[in-house]
Parts: C-alpha cells; sequence; structure tokens
C-alpha cells in the first residue's frame, strides 16, 4: 500500500527524467553546416545561387583537421555569377580565410558562350596560372587550380562575358 506509493513516487520523477532525456535529439552542430547557413544568408534571394560546404574527412575530428570545400552553384546568368563572386570575395570579412586556389567550372553552355569563355580561361591560365578542365562529354569547361590572386580579374572578365559585352582590357 502506502510503501508501494512512497516508492512510486519516488521513481515516476526519474522516469520522466530518463523519457525527457530520450526525447531529446542533441546533434551537435558541423562546422561545415554552420558555414553553409552562414554564406546562404549572404547570398541575394533571387540570384539562384547555392552556397554548399564539403567537407574532407569522414568523422568530425578529420573534417575539422581536413579542411573544407566551398562550392557555389547557380545558373550562369550575370547576377548569379557576380553574386558568388562577391560572396567569395566578403568570405574573410565572416572569418572565413580561403585558400590560394580556385576551380570554376561552366556547365550546359550557351553555344553563344562556348568560344568567349573559352578565351576568358585561356587568359586567367596565361595570367595565374591553374589547368583547363572540361566537363563529361565536353558539356562545359573551366579552370581548376587557379591563383585565388587573378579571381578578382577573371570574375570581372567573365561577368562581362555574360552580359555581352567586352571584357576589360
Amino acid at each position: 500500500g502506502r510503501e508501494e506509493s512512497e516508492r512510486d513516487d519516488k521513481v515516476a520523477p526519474l522516469r520522466h527524467q530518463a523519457a525527457a532525456s530520450t526525447d531529446r535529439t542533441c546533434m551537435p552542430f558541423l562546422p561545415g553546416s554552420v558555414l553553409t547557413s552562414r554564406l546562404q544568408q549572404m547570398l541575394p534571394t533571387g540570384a539562384g545561387v547555392e552556397a554548399f560546404v564539403d567537407m574532407q574527412g569522414r568523422s568530425i575530428e578529420e573534417q575539422a583537421s581536413g579542411g573544407m570545400v566551398l562550392r557555389l552553384e547557380g545558373p550562369l546568368r550575370p547576377d548569379a555569377w557576380e553574386a558568388a563572386c562577391r560572396l567569395v570575395f566578403g568570405c574573410e570579412k565572416i572569418g572565413v580565410y580561403i585558400s590560394n586556389s580556385y576551380d570554376a567550372m561552366f556547365s550546359n553552355l550557351a553555344p553563344a558562350l562556348v568560344q568567349p569563355l573559352e578565351t576568358q580561361v585561356a587568359c586567367a591560365l596565361g595570367r595565374w596560372c591553374g589547368r583547363r578542365v572540361t566537363c563529361l562529354a565536353e558539356a562545359g569547361l573551366g579552370i581548376e587550380g587557379g591563383a585565388i590572386a587573378g579571381l578578382e580579374g577573371f570574375a570581372g572578365d567573365v561577368a562581362a562575358v555574360l552580359r555581352s559585352e567586352a571584357p576589360p582590357v
């Protein structure tokens, strides 16, 4: 009777605490997901650019020491390209320090853009090193391992091509 009731009163809170702790989902914030969220907030709405952070390594420890790869994807339009470039140039302001090299891939190109973009890739390679790359089945082109010091000039030249203007000299 009474002894059993007192035991139940003492045990009941323990059951409640155990149930509460199993109901909570305690997921640690991964550096890549926090960074992705921050970068996405920096992008203007309507530009159609998405930010992704690819982590190097499988475990949290490997990811922390292995670094991250920032990937920006969007339509090949002047506003989207310029938004993506502004994001890259603004990374340092939010405490994200980027490496000394970049890759830029252009895929599903309109035929009128192929030659002008090929020319800009060749110019960038001539000035700032890197390698010319092509997408699967020649569906696109780009630069890999370009020196970040040359990205601003390359970004301006590509933006001019996308606006159907002559790149700055």
